[in-house]
């Protein structure tokens, strides 16, 4: 554990591993693994494996890739604020959709991506992509 002075942990690395926990928690609610979310914010899984973990300092770029990323905002990420429901804005008003979802939302992560594994399968078997 780093330290800063005698008998004060350092603030950046107690902030740096709040952030961490923070981020696994938003991304796992999200349905991300490590490797989708680099993906999205343009960086590598180590990456997001280290800022996870408190061992990667941060920067305000990065910091509102994350934001962009998952949907939410600069309190919700540095844990100020509880995260609100998303609202899918292709949803309009159809309980068959929103049903959908709620039961989508309600599947582990790894459940959640075998799942859209096989809705991509079926929408590309019908376009004629796979025979």
């Amino acid at each position: 554990m780093q330290y800063f002075g005698k008998g004060f942990q350092n603030p950046a690395y107690l902030f740096s591993m709040a952030f961490g926990k923070v981020l696994r928690k938003m991304r796992k609610d999200r349905g991300l693994s490590q490797a989708e979310l680099a993906k999205l914010v343009g960086l590598r899984q180590s990456a997001i494996a280290n800022y996870e973990g408190g061992k990667r300092s941060l920067d305000v770029e990065t910091v509102l890739a994350f934001t962009r990323a998952l949907e939410i905002s600069l309190e919700e990420l540095c844990g100020e604020k509880e995260m609100e429901p998303r609202q899918d804005s292709r949803i309009h008003g159809n309980k068959r959709e929103a049903k959908i979802l709620d039961v989508f939302s309600q599947l582990s992560p790894a459940d959640q991506r075998a799942f859209l594994l096989q809705i991509r399968s079926v929408l590309a078997l019908k376009s004629g992509k796979i025979k």
